[in-house]
């Protein structure tokens, strides 16, 4: 049976599926800005013990969609957000997570949202579920509810490991400088923060090649 959680609830998933193995994460949303294109990403950062990616492949996103481990896989970018079902979708092999990884975070982010004046208020409909991949039942559920304004990225939920069990939390966080809230949050592998700076922006202008072709 599929449990509806609200923001910050938590579902523990080795209690509630002792013999889950495979996992997908299935995300979906609407615009309600009829004429307008919303180009809009999931992405996921694979966290250690100090809340960082331990290696840069460790943040998946539609041009690296698969993880080092070979744990999780990212299905490709839906650009336009068609239909009532899952738009992006994440499948996760809980046995094969690196030991090193503690925390999978799926974050949501409008493509340019900032240039195009385009934010998370004119989004409907946002949804983050897991279910069972290998016999496709779901087991939780996150309708999105919060107001947005100015925020063109949101976290929408995590996978967490706690006494050696994986759980799976609801986080509904929005902000306001699209993927560049989450680089600078969770990624540091020794850049200072300068050399950060000059290095990530250049996987925006990366991204908007990748989006013309």
């Amino acid at each position: 049976m599929e449990i509806e959680l609200s923001k910050g609830g938590r579902f523990n998933l080795s209690k509630e599926s002792p013999n889950l193995k495979k996992v997908a994460i299935g995300l979906g949303w609407q615009t309600n800005q009829a004429g307008q294109n919303y180009d809009i990403d999931a992405s996921v950062f694979m966290l250690d013990a100090n809340a960082k990616i331990p290696d840069e492949k460790y943040f998946i996103f539609y041009n690296n969609l698969q993880s080092p481990d070979g744990s999780l896989k990212h299905s490709g970018d839906n650009r336009t957000g068609e239909g009532n079902g899952d738009d992006e979708t994440i499948y996760v092999d809980l046995e094969k997570v690196n030991p090193a990884i503690q925390e999978i975070v799926f974050v949501v982010t409008i493509h340019e949202g900032q240039e195009k004046n385009q934010n998370f208020s004119q989004i409907k409909n946002a949804f983050i579920k897991i279910y069972n991949h290998e016999n496709e039942n779901s087991l939780a559920r996150y309708n999105l509810k919060e107001a947005f304004s100015q925020e063109t990225s949101l976290e929408f939920g995590r996978l967490y490991k706690k006494d050696n069990e994986w759980r799976f939390q609801a986080v509904g966080e929005g902000y306001s400088s699209g993927l560049q809230s989450f680089v600078d949050k969770y990624i540091d592998i020794g850049e200072t923060k300068q050399e950060k700076t000059q290095e990530y922006p250049k996987l925006e202008s990366e991204k908007t090649a990748y989006k013309n072709q």
